[in-house]
Parts: structure tokens; C-alpha cells; sequence
């Protein structure tokens, strides 16, 4: 790669990283491209030379967002060396916490202007996503961690629906302090009845 393509590329990532920085905390509407210029230290012609528009360089954002944090949960999930329950309870937190960082009002929005951003985010959710939980499940339900007689698609719903709760449970947590996350943990090992 030659210089001026690793200056072009910092100077994208540059811009990438003032605009989720501004997306979380502002939402979409109230964030100009003038703000992400400033914030990355570019010029506005400079952020339109590397994004056709604000909702392009939004598109990007999330489409990075969704790799990185994929890439993050694979060595995560997949790692033998870790107890079954670290590794889903660093997944949990770890969705919490994430709903903080990109809010999620920011992504709904996004989606429902952005139908080539719904469509990488199903495709991605189908070809990425699932099957990596369904491997990590898999694993738990072998190993005992997991009850084998609870099916997968019921097993999938119930991520679905903390996964889709993640920034109301971030909420409580800002709220309440850190035992909301502990009695979270509890419920999802142990339901409502405890051991």
C-alpha cells in the first residue's frame, strides 16, 4: 500500500470513527457532516470524496460495527479455553454495553431508509451470526451447559429477545448499578426459579 493510499485509508477511518462517535451520542438527525468534519479533522469535500452522503457514511458505519463486533464474538464464543459460562456471560455484558455504543435508535432509523443496509444486515444474520450461535449452542447442549431437550429455534428466540432488549437493559443498568446485570446473568442461567 503506498502512502497516499494509507493516508487516504487512516483519513476514512478518521471519519468513520468522529461519525459513530456523533451518531451515538446525537442520533442521526442532529449530526451535520460539518460536525463529523470537524470531529475527524477533514474537510467536508474530503468525507464527500470518500461517502456519496451522510447516509452512506451511516451505511459504513454500521456494516463496520457489525463485522467488528462479529470478529469479536467468533474468538469469543469459540474459545475452548474460556468456561462455557465466561464466554456467555462476556457475551452478555458484552451486548449490553454495546447497546450503549450505538444506539439503538440510530440503527432502526438507519434500516428503515436503508434497504441495501437491511439487506446486508439479514444476509450477514443468516450467513455469519446464526450459524455461529447455533455452533456456540450446539456446544453448550454436548457439554451439559445447555438442557438438549430445549430446541434450537426456541433457544434462538429467547437470544432474540434479550438481544433486542439489550438498550432497555443498559438503561436499568445506568439506572440501578451493577446487580441488574448480575440478576440478568441469573435468569438466563438459572430462570426464574433459581437452581
Amino acid at each position: 500500500m503506498s502512502n497516499i493510499e494509507k493516508l487516504k485509508d487512516r483519513k476514512r477511518k478518521s471519519i468513520m470513527t468522529a461519525a459513530f462517535s456523533l451518531f451515538s451520542e446525537y442520533g442521526i438527525k442532529k449530526v451535520k457532516i460539518a460536525d463529523i468534519a470537524k470531529k475527524a479533522n477533514v474537510s467536508q469535500v474530503t468525507i464527500y470524496n470518500h461517502f456519496e452522503s451522510k447516509e452512506h457514511l451511516l451505511r459504513e458505519v454500521i456494516t463496520d460495527y457489525t463485522i467488528e463486533k462479529y470478529e469479536q464474538y467468533k474468538v469469543l464464543l469459540l474459545n475452548e479455553d474460556i468456561s462455557y459460562e465466561t464466554r456467555i456471560e462476556q457475551y452478555i455484558l458484552d451486548k449490553i454495553n454495546s447497546a450503549r455504543e450505538l444506539n439503538s435508535e440510530v440503527i432502526e432509523a438507519a434500516l428503515l431508509r436503508d434497504k441495501e443496509l437491511q439487506d446486508f444486515l439479514q444476509h450477514f444474520s443468516h450467513t455469519k451470526a446464526l450459524p455461529l450461535f447455533v455452533q456456540f449452542v450446539k456446544e453448550g447442549q454436548q457439554t451439559g451447559h445447555i438442557n438438549p431437550d430445549l430446541s434450537m429455534e426456541v433457544i434462538l428466540f429467547y437470544l432474540q429477545l434479550l438481544n433486542k432488549e439489550s438498550s432497555t437493559l443498559a438503561k436499568m443498568m445506568q439506572q440501578s448499578g451493577h446487580s441488574v446485570s448480575k440478576d440478568i446473568l441469573q435468569m438466563f442461567f438459572y430462570g426464574l426459579i433459581g437452581k
